[in-house]
């Protein structure tokens, strides 16, 4: 046991149902606000507890960390920080479906394509070609994508290609 245990103990109590807090955060943003807004959580908690999971993680505590990260992805998803640290802490343990939900969070803040081609790889990984398709498609719809260079484009579209082909649509 580490000297946190007493800090980490009970976060990890309250991700008995990850799903029901992910959607809950995703409401509080639909709604324009923040869990760490609505529960009034100071900016300096918020980065107490991010240089907790730091330690934590380079400690060799990646599940302690993981809490920690992902509380603070969902109480505060629009610092893009503390998703990565939370999809990263969740991927390292192997949690993907979990990952892929911070992935889903951090969409509500911005839909950039890198985030979209990110999911649509979270999703090839978990074998969902499906909805690895869809990401691809919002991807290339994206208007950052028609922005960039062609090499971006080129890239999700063989992707949907590929992907339509292997579904036989």
């Amino acid at each position: 046991m580490h000297p946190f245990e007493s800090l980490v103990g009970p976060l990890r109590d309250d991700l008995a149902d990850l799903q029901q807090l992910i959607d809950d955060a995703v409401a509080a943003l639909s709604d324009g606000l923040t869990l760490a807004q609505l529960l009034e959580i100071p900016d300096d908690q918020l980065e107490s507890l991010h240089r907790l999971a730091c330690e934590l993680r380079e400690g060799g505590h990646a599940d302690d960390a993981m809490v920690v990260a992902v509380h603070l992805a969902l109480h505060q998803p629009r610092e893009e920080r503390f998703i990565a640290m939370a999809v990263q802490c969740l991927q390292a343990l192997g949690m993907r479906q979990s990952a892929i939900g911070m992935q889903i969070l951090s969409l509500a803040n911005d839909a950039s394509m890198a985030k979209l081609v990110k999911l649509a790889h979270g999703f090839l990984a978990l074998g969902d070609e499906g909805q690895a398709l869809g990401a691809f498609e919002a991807a290339l719809q994206s208007s950052e994508c028609r922005e960039q260079d062609a090499d971006q484009e080129d890239y999700c579209a063989r992707n949907i290609r590929m992907l339509r082909f292997k579904l036989g649509g």
